[in-house]
């Protein structure tokens, strides 16, 4: 889809000025998401009703009216963000490399990612290895994640305003479809490839988290996450060596409880070993139940695409 005009890219003169027209771009898609929502509401009805849901919603069963049908009381509607540590990381690359040193400008960067990288390895090596990336515990890139998040649900919110039942709520969120949204975006500045999956729903980019979990629980607990009750699911890969015996049972549930304690909302954890995983991808008649968490589901790993095992396998190669 064709993107806002925000003028030329000569015309962003600072990091402000980018980020503020990026802005623009979110908003104008929230904008889209809000009004498509509320142009179709009520056509479900005749497609999926949902009695079930209707049952337990306040009103519907005074009123004998699907909860799809205008029954309940309060309609809810998610808004979800994806693609957060991307984007987190990307605005980061801009700001050091564009704006900061200047080793590219606005213009040439643009060029660069559509040709794919093609050309520039160096300019790659460096965006990738040494500017600070989301998941490490990094004030500098998670102050960016925390202004984006929270200028997010700003938008989203005011649109409460304009409604006095329909309630449009934030969060973030890719499901298991990571790597489909990731097929049709176009190369980013934090080194991505075009085509390649995005990060799982609020997880660091694969292979980028560094520091090891803690860091990366850290990072993601820095914005207030009750803002974003419809989600925010961080998935974590852990060794399972890691977590043998009783000793790593106590390290384990303090992990869990770091989570807590940081105010965490939703976090998975998936606990086992790269040689594993490679295995299930040669001899899958092997692995048959060998599981991942993602976003709150279980996943047998033999039953993925090649990209989402890849991805997962990415994840524990720290």
């Amino acid at each position: 889809l064709e993107g806002l005009d925000t003028g030329a890219l000569e015309e962003l003169e600072t990091f402000e000025d980018f980020y503020q027209a990026y802005r623009k771009q979110v908003n104008s898609y929230s904008d889209r998401q809000c009004k498509t929502r509320l142009d179709n509401y009520g056509l479900s009805y005749m497609i999926a009703p949902d009695p079930l849901m209707s049952s337990i919603m306040d009103d519907c069963v005074e009123k004998g009216s699907d909860v799809s049908q205008d029954g309940a009381r309060y309609v809810f509607h998610q808004i979800l963000a994806t693609g957060l540590s991307a984007t987190a990381d990307s605005l980061m690359v801009i700001k050091k490399l564009v704006y900061e040193k200047k080793l590219v400008t606005l213009t040439e960067l643009r060029d660069v990612l559509l040709a794919n990288w093609e050309g520039n390895e160096d300019l790659r090596a460096t965006a990738l290895n040494r500017v600070p990336r989301f998941g490490n515990d990094i004030d500098e890139v998670d102050d960016i994640a925390v202004r984006v998040l929270n200028d997010f649900a700003d938008y989203v919110t005011e649109w409460n305003n304009k409604h006095t039942r329909i309630y449009f709520v934030s969060g973030i969120g890719t499901f298991e479809n990571y790597a489909a949204l990731g097929r049709d975006i176009s190369a980013t500045p934090d080194g991505r490839y075009r085509g390649d999956a995005l990060a799982p729903n609020y997880s660091p980019m694969p292979g980028v988290d560094i520091n090891g979990p803690t860091a990366a629980i850290k990072s993601a607990t820095k914005p207030d996450l009750l803002r974003f009750y419809s989600g925010t699911p961080l998935d974590l890969s852990i060794n399972s060596h890691d977590v043998e015996g009783d000793a790593g049972i106590v390290r384990l549930a303090g992990l869990i409880q770091s989570f807590c304690d940081l105010n965490g909302q939703i976090m998975t954890i998936t606990s086992t070993n790269v040689k594993d995983l490679e295995d299930a991808k040669i001899h899958p008649e092997k692995h048959r139940g060998l599981r991942v968490r993602m976003g709150g589901l279980s996943a047998y790993f033999i039953a993925m695409s090649p990209v989402q095992q890849d991805n997962i396998i990415k994840r524990f190669s720290r």
